[in-house]
């Protein structure tokens, strides 16, 4: 089993960063997808979990934009979605993320989460970090279980 957390638009709010991660000590990776991802650099985080990031419109324009990750036997595909004019349709990203044989897609941008399932893929959006938003993902042998989850007040 790997428990991958899953965050977006954290814009400099480490305090809630690491609020997450430690109401999530379970987790094996990080997921950041974009905008203020040296966020993590800033946060304390527990040696051993891997970080996976993706750049996003406020980020530096030299990291990846994009990236595809197997986790399990599950093809995932990540970007912040301001290339895929997420704000207004996700036809674009879904069709990114069929093109690369992923079964999901996470993406931010929006600061809103969004779970939308069309033709065999999954688009997924944490929201916003800024508002306590994540997604803990969990895989294990070929099968995921997607949970969106809130910090809520004082955890």
């Amino acid at each position: 089993m790997y428990k991958l957390l899953v965050i977006s638009d954290t814009h400099n709010d480490i305090e809630a960063v690491e609020r997450i991660v430690g109401r999530e000590q379970d987790i094996h990776g990080i997921l950041h997808l974009g905008d203020t991802v040296e966020d993590l650099h800033a946060a304390s985080i527990p040696s051993g979990i891997d970080i996976h990031c993706v750049h996003g419109n406020c980020d530096a324009s030299t990291g990846e934009k994009k990236i595809t990750l197997t986790v399990h036997d599950v093809r995932v595909y990540a970007t912040h979605g301001d290339l895929y004019g997420v704000k207004s349709s996700l036809d674009l990203l879904h069709s990114h993320v069929k093109e690369h044989d992923a079964a999901i897609g996470f993406f931010g941008h929006t600061h809103a989460p969004v779970c939308k399932k069309k033709d065999g893929v999954e688009l997924y959006n944490p929201g916003t970090v800024t508002k306590g938003e994540y997604i803990i993902a969990t895989f294990e042998n070929g099968s995921y279980v997607i949970e969106f989850k809130e910090l809520g007040c004082g955890a």
